[in-house]
């Protein structure tokens, strides 16, 4: 625990452990802070997006809040948002290009567990545009 908010509510560091609920948390809020389940074909994909990154190329800076039900939300951060943006670019997104264009949901489950990302399926000019 690293800090403790009451009422059974606490932070600590995200590991490898708290994918699921990472990509859970993103897809419960994924629609402008409403549930996207309805939206998305595959419910692991928001969180493969927008939150497992920052688990795995930065998890001094990944957390997840606890509660007595479990996983309540996440706190997620970049010390340097364009070598953060580098890192998804050329580590995290190729990484799962093949086995989402296959949809081989073996592949993808190994992809995510060894902590690679989603690939060519996002360009990765949408990154520049910031």
């Amino acid at each position: 625990m690293i800090l403790d908010f009451g009422g059974g509510f606490f932070l600590r560091r995200a590991t490898t452990a708290d994918h699921a609920a990472l990509a859970m948390i993103c897809l419960k809020t994924g629609d402008a802070g409403k549930d996207a389940s309805g939206r998305e074909d595959d419910p692991e994909l928001l969180g493969l997006l927008y939150t497992i990154p920052y688990q795995v190329l930065e998890p001094e800076l990944a957390f997840i809040i606890d509660s007595p039900a479990g996983a309540a939300g996440y706190l997620l951060g970049a010390a340097d948002t364009g070598a953060f943006n580098a890192s998804l670019a050329s580590d995290w997104y190729p990484d799962f290009s093949g086995a989402w264009q296959t949809r081989d949901p073996t592949a993808l489950a190994g992809a995510a567990a060894t902590g690679r990302g989603i690939g060519s399926i996002i360009p990765i000019s949408l990154f520049r545009l910031r």
